[in-house]
């Protein structure tokens, strides 16, 4: 009985600080997972690493591992093939139209509510009574899902000064505006295809995000807030990229037979007629350093062949190649070091992941493979949501958290932990008093009897 009634209080312990829970969530487009061992930064060691929790490899994110569909499928712990976003430029033969990521008129829920499975992690806050605010240019934050937009949205182009992005951010939880926050930053994407993973210039701006997330922390420690857990990842790493590892498909092919989307490491190929599909496959199957598939040939490991955006025919070069359809030396090489795209089981592909809060353990290192799936059932964790149909598991990321908020033996059995605990409740008070009732009428009749038998004698 002791053992029950610990099971119960551990149970509302946990729905209590859950339900409670205030989260910020960051990405730095393109943060690689071992910059944090390569270079010096002391903030993100002491107030992440030494006082929080860090993922070793970082995290195993989507393919194909670019900006938009890595930032969604965070966002929705679905993989690309279910999201819709499928690359940052693709073809959807359906509507015969053409999606350009960077481009503000693609903001649309032709593009980013492809099916009813998509439902990110603001909108999600939303429909379930919280409030959510997003600066920055998070891919998909002004498209509205759900009929629903952010409570709080601005700075979708990057305009605003980083240390005024948390200012606003800190304000807005500094008056209980919001519960969830999400914050976008550019970097070190941008320096990184510039200059590549190695230059002097990486180190320079890992110094400033550095310097930023020591001020977060800071900002939020001064305006009593130590409650608000902070999530710091993003949607992929770096790796070098030159002229030496490049190809003009046109060497190979006539490419006026097929049309291509996607980005310099990862395309996909939709031939003008299909009845050259195989002639356009076999002849670039033999371009060397290149893994070439027909979509339900993808091997399943990737998750990327169940849509329709994705083309006939999926190319993609090893780490550091870079694909041209023709006229590769006139790009512009001196400005362009770095890139990403490729294979996801490459490490150096892999984004990072550090967080710190009150549900998070300390000093705490996780050296299992963890996927960009699993980051949206434990942001919904943490804002006691109740989620839908994905592709991620909380079990494969609860490791980070501390012993109160871990699931119970048999919480994985049970959806919704606050109606179990009062189910469990009900039935508590249901016995206790079934018990006292049985007892009062056993009491009655042995009075009655007593009585009964005066009169006799």
């Amino acid at each position: 009985m002791r053992n029950n009634f610990v099971n119960i209080f551990n149970l509302i312990i946990l729905i209590s600080f859950t339900s409670a829970s205030k989260l910020i969530f960051i990405s730095f487009d393109g943060f690689r997972h071992d910059y944090i061992e390569m270079y010096d930064l002391y903030n993100i060691k002491k107030l992440f690493l030494n006082e929080g929790v860090h993922i070793k490899n970082g995290l195993k994110n989507a393919f194909t591992t670019v900006t938009f569909p890595n930032h969604l499928t965070l966002a929705t712990g679905l993989y690309p093939e279910t999201h819709g976003i499928v690359a940052n430029s693709m073809y959807d033969p359906n509507l015969n139209e053409t999606f350009y990521a960077f481009t503000t008129k693609d903001n649309d829920t032709k593009w980013f509510a492809q099916n009813d499975l998509t439902n990110p992690i603001w909108t999600l806050n939303q429909l379930q009574n919280g409030k959510s605010a997003i600066i920055g240019g998070f891919p998909g934050a002004n498209v509205p899902f759900k009929a629903q937009r952010p409570f709080y949205s601005e700075d979708y182009k990057n305009q605003l000064d980083w240390y005024e992005k948390i200012n606003r951010i800190i304000s807005l939880f500094s008056n209980n505006s919001i519960n969830l926050g999400v914050l976008y930053f550019p970097e070190p994407d941008e320096t990184g295809h510039e200059f590549g993973p190695m230059s002097n210039e990486i180190k320079k701006i890992l110094r400033d995000i550095d310097l930023i997330l020591g001020y977060l922390v800071i900002r939020l420690q001064d305006s009593g807030m130590d409650d608000v857990n902070i999530i710091v990842s993003s949607d992929h790493g770096m790796d070098t990229a030159s002229f030496n590892k490049s190809i003009d498909l046109s060497d190979y092919i006539d490419v006026n037979l097929f049309k291509s989307y996607g980005g310099l490491t990862q395309i996909n190929i939709f031939p003008n007629d299909m009845k050259n599909l195989d002639f356009i496959y076999e002849s670039l199957k033999q371009i060397p350093n290149y893994n070439v598939f027909k979509r339900d040939q993808v091997p399943e490991r990737f998750n990327y062949k169940q849509n329709e955006r994705i083309g006939p025919i999926v190319m993609f070069g090893d780490v550091g190649y870079e694909t041209f359809r023709a006229n590769r030396s006139q790009f512009n090489w001196k400005s362009w070091k770095g890139d990403h795209g490729g294979d996801n089981d490459v490490l150096s592909m892999h984004p990072v992941f550090i967080a710190r809060g009150p549900i998070f353990k300390k000093n705490f290192t996780l050296t299992k493979i963890v996927n960009s799936v699993d980051v949206y059932p434990l942001m919904c964790h943490i804002l006691g949501l109740k989620y839908g149909v994905i592709n991620g598991t909380l079990q494969n990321i609860s490791h980070l958290l501390v012993d109160d908020y871990t699931f119970l033996n048999f919480g994985y059995m049970i959806d919704n932990l606050l109606n179990m605990a009062f189910i469990i409740l009900f039935l508590f008070l249901l016995i206790l008093f079934f018990r006292i009732k049985t007892e009062f009428v056993n009491n009655k009749n042995k009075f009655t009897f007593n009585s009964t038998t005066t009169r006799i004698f």
